[in-house]
């Protein structure tokens, strides 16, 4: 009896080990982003992960219906499209002025070596069980706001 989230893309502000807070953070420092624009995933907040969990665990949300489910935000996008988001959030706190450029996963990684191209998740299970699928673009400024805090303060 177990219950498995298989999740994407994960967003927090609690680590600087995910692609979020390292993109932010360089295009804070450089102004300027190549970002690729041909991999496709759905972006998902630590945030929203935390909530799922919980209720699963403390109101029973899944009783007796074990077994592995996709949960992650509702609209697939790209990395680029997701940094464009990022920092139109960001401007809200007066962040101005970067430069993003679309590029395909060859020309940062070289034709050798290969990424999937579609990592979208089908979230037809979990939501058939009535379980509301977050919308992570809603969770950008609850994550951003912490981490320009900190990299103001030092």
């Amino acid at each position: 009896k177990h219950y498995i989230l298989r999740t994407s893309w994960v967003f927090s502000e609690f680590s600087g080990h995910n692609f979020f807070f390292k993109v932010l953070k360089k295009g804070l420092e450089t102004k300027k982003l190549k970002i690729v624009n041909d991999q496709f995933g759905r972006p998902t907040s630590a945030y929203s992960i935390a909530n799922i969990l919980a209720l699963i665990c403390e109101n029973r949300m899944l009783t007796d219906q074990f077994g592995v489910y996709h949960f992650c935000g509702n609209k697939p996008t790209t990395w680029y499209d997701f940094t464009c988001a990022v920092f139109q959030v960001a401007t809200k706190f007066g962040i101005k002025n970067i430069d993003i450029t679309p590029i395909n996963t060859t020309d940062l990684l070289g034709a050798s070596e290969k990424r999937p191209r579609n990592g979208v998740l089908n979230l037809d299970k979990i939501s058939a069980l009535g379980i509301a699928i977050p919308a992570w673009n809603e969770d950008l400024e609850r994550a951003i706001l912490p981490i320009i805090d900190g990299l103001n303060k030092g």
